[in-house]
């Protein structure tokens, strides 16, 4: 009986000394090591909580009042259990060392380089990869764009067709090719230099086809064209129909450079520069019959190659959906050049004219929208509304307008396109 009290006394005597010792080892409420411990004792951790066998991990993890650490240990603890072997995911800490936040149980299941598809050092705190975690990506887009500021007007039913400065009375609509929206494409292709650094380039092709015819209505009336020279006989003569057809194409060759500036959970911005090669060419044709056949056949060119800048953002939502912008600049060096020529079956060249220029022209893109991506970023799709605006260029509406009042001063004007785009991408 003496011998089993005192054993009970020495290990009472054990727990009370061996108690600051504990506190002092492993920081007490005040966060200092070998700080005295005062206040009531955390959950769990009281002397007879432990000797009745109470888990430590949940009251260990949670810090102490006024403790810096979070939590209040020096080391993490291990669940028992990891992943399957080899499958790369390491057992999960309950808590973290001193000085670091406890990491989520969904980040040790995030992309990291241990993965297919991530490049060494993309490895991130909780929130996915930082940068990019593949080295190339592929992708298409299928826009459905619409140019605009490009509508022609080629003819009209009159009372009495009459050369100017005479002015005929319309009596119908006017007749005009204006383009609708039409489908093109981009592809290319992106290679990451590193997490921050990749390089892209891209081609796109947009090709567009109007036409128009209007007929006469009233007996007696005349269509008169829109677009023949004043000074031509064929001016102050109609027939009873006219027709017209307009193309309009570009062609963008792209070589961009891409920064990574900003990166979080949430968002990334990226900056880029590059160059870009351009190709864009308007052909008109117009067709009225009088005494045979009279034509008035336009076409406009222009080749410029230039710098292009841009930014790019995107904030992450949930569910691996998000939002992006886009804006670039790009200033084209290049050369206008056009053409006007009005026959006839009788006389193939009535007017017969041409004019090149030197010039700058400044492109404005921008896109914004909506994208999806799927887990670790193998697959990514957005679709969104784009627009491209040219400026200090040339229509085909001004350059007749120009021809037909021999006045090439200022020539010039702007196209914009705009539309939408849907892009499906893959990252390996």
């Amino acid at each position: 009986m003496h011998t089993r009290i005192n054993s009970r006394l020495i290990a009472i005597l054990l727990l009370l000394v061996g108690s600051p010792i504990a506190v002092g080892q492993y920081g007490g409420p005040m966060g200092q090591y070998g700080g005295p411990m005062s206040g009531p004792m955390r959950p769990g951790m009281s002397p007879q909580a432990m000797m009745a066998g109470a888990p430590l991990g949940s009251a260990m993890a949670q810090p102490f009042p006024g403790s810096p650490f979070n939590p209040a240990m020096g080391q993490p603890m291990m669940l028992p259990s990891a992943g399957p072997i080899g499958s790369g995911i390491s057992p999960i800490p309950v808590f973290a060392p001193p000085g670091q936040g406890i990491r989520p149980v969904a980040a040790a299941l995030a992309c990291n380089s241990a993965q297919p598809g991530c490049i060494a050092g993309c490895d991130s705190a909780g929130c996915g990869c930082q940068g990019s975690c593949y080295k190339w990506s592929i992708f298409g887009d299928l826009l459905y764009l619409r140019a605009r500021n490009a509508e022609v007007a080629f003819a009209v039913e009159t009372n009495n067709a009459v050369a100017p400065p005479a002015v005929p009375i319309p009596v119908q609509p006017i007749g005009i090719v204006d383009p609708d929206y039409e489908p093109a494409f981009r592809f290319g292709v992106t290679h990451n230099l590193d997490n921050f650094n990749s390089v892209t380039v891209q081609y796109t092709m947009f090709e567009s086809d109007t036409f128009n015819r209007i007929n006469l209505v009233t007996s007696g009336f005349q269509i008169q064209s829109l677009l023949t020279h004043p000074a031509t006989a064929q001016a102050a003569q109609g027939g009873v129909y006219a027709d017209a057809r307009q193309d309009i194409s570009y062609d963008l060759i792209e070589a961009d450079y891409r920064k990574l500036i900003r990166s979080n959970c949430n968002r990334t911005t990226h900056f880029l520069v590059g160059v870009r090669y351009a190709n864009m060419e308007q052909q008109l044709l117009s067709n009225l019959p009088i005494a045979g056949n009279e034509t008035v056949d336009t076409d406009i060119d222009f080749y410029g190659i230039g710098l292009r800048m841009g930014l790019e953002h995107t904030t992450n939502l949930s569910r691996g959906f998000s939002a992006f912008g886009k804006l670039h600049g790009s200033l084209l060096v290049g050369e206008w050049r056009a053409d006007y020529d009005q026959g006839s079956n009788f006389d193939a060249s009535v007017v017969d004219t041409a004019w090149r220029a030197g010039r700058i022209t400044p492109v404005v893109d921008l896109e914004v929208g909506l994208g999806w991506t799927s887990k670790c970023g193998f697959w990514h799709a957005n679709a969104g509304y784009v627009y491209s605006g040219w400026y200090n260029a040339l229509n085909t509406n001004d350059w007749i307008d120009a021809v037909r009042r021999n006045n090439y001063t200022d020539l010039g004007s702007n196209i914009t396109f705009d539309g939408i785009t849907v892009r499906l991408e893959t990252r390996f």
